[in-house]
């Protein structure tokens, strides 16, 4: 009576990881891509408000020229910041570590303005959803063209966004493989694909046939 074959391991262990990495291309990284879809989204939507807003603002002559001035080079993407969705359903406002106090307040009457006098029902009730906490705090760096007098570019600043982007480096994917780190949301393009399952499939008959056993 013939002995049985020893089971080849490592090709065992070659087929689970190219499960594994399958299994991430079609099930967890088009969640990750529908979430920074998400993000996007709703920093364009904030931009749009804003820019509504200052125009409104504008029209009606509220604004000195010099705040006028400076409202404008808020409306733009990089000072915008991010929302982050929780299971209560809340939306809560990701803190820009490196934003001076009087960038937040101009940005305080746009938002202002906007929800009192150009909102409809169906934003008032999603404005009515943000939060803000101490705990959420972005990871994006202050972007190097910005005007001095709305990032504070001291060390302190410096610090706390180096921080947070190390924190959300680590809660997302200190310990993940390559293949299965969170994709980047500014490339969204083939989150969803689609790889054939027959070969995985095929070989794993194989090697349960035992015929690449060692």
């Amino acid at each position: 009576m013939s002995a049985k074959p020893t089971p080849d391991v490592k090709s065992w262990k070659n087929l689970f990881t190219r499960y594994l990495e399958q299994w991430y291309r079609k099930t967890l990284k088009p969640t990750h891509c529908k979430s920074a879809c998400r993000v996007q989204m709703s920093m364009d939507k904030k931009l749009s408000q804003r820019r509504r807003s200052l125009q409104s603002l504008l029209a009606l002559n509220r604004l000195s020229p010099a705040t006028g001035d400076r409202m404008a080079a808020l409306v733009e993407r990089d000072m915008v910041s991010s929302d982050e969705e929780e299971p209560d359903g809340c939306l809560y406002v990701k803190l820009l570590p490196w934003e001076t106090l009087e960038s937040a307040r101009l940005k305080s009457i746009l938002d202002g303005h906007f929800a009192e006098e150009l909102s409809d029902e169906r934003e008032k009730a999603e404005l009515a959803r943000v939060r803000r906490h101490p705990g959420y705090v972005s990871s994006r760096r202050a972007p190097v063209d910005a005007p001095d007098w709305a990032v504070d570019r001291s060390e302190s600043a410096s610090a706390a966004a180096v921080a947070a982007a190390a924190a959300a480096h680590h809660a997302e994917a200190a310990t993940a493989p390559a293949w299965a780190r969170p994709a980047d949301p500014d490339d969204l393009n083939g989150c969803a694909e689609d790889d054939d399952d027959e070969d995985i499939i095929d070989e794993a008959s194989r090697l349960e046939a035992g015929s690449i056993l060692g």
